[in-house]
């Protein structure tokens, strides 16, 4: 299990529009979710994601989220957002896939 209740929490799962979005693990979500979708973790996190229809999601599995914690782990910065280059002024990367959609 990666999450908890209370976590802050980055999605990292297979929905690219929501990538890097940043969550609050609420509570698990209803034991109905795992017997529709398969076997969980599932949670309910703040804000909700939504489906394409505009429905809020019921749910977000567990491997789709990385808990953001700190701690002794390793540090998957660079993993996702690139190695830093150094240049002679300051440099800033807007990924206009996490601006888009966010309220």
């Amino acid at each position: 299990m990666n999450c908890k209740p209370g976590d802050v929490a980055r999605y990292v799962g297979t929905q690219r529009r929501f990538h890097g979005y940043i969550v609050v693990v609420l509570h698990e979500a209803d034991p109905e979710v795992e017997r529709l979708f398969g076997p969980g973790p599932w949670w309910v996190t703040s804000p909700m994601f939504t489906l394409p229809d505009g429905r809020p999601a019921s749910g977000v599995h567990d491997r789709a989220l990385r808990p953001l914690r700190p701690g002794d782990g390793d540090d998957e910065t660079l993993t996702w957002a690139g190695k830093p280059e150094k240049f002679g002024v300051i440099t800033i990367d807007i990924r206009p896939e996490l601006v888009r959609g966010r309220p």
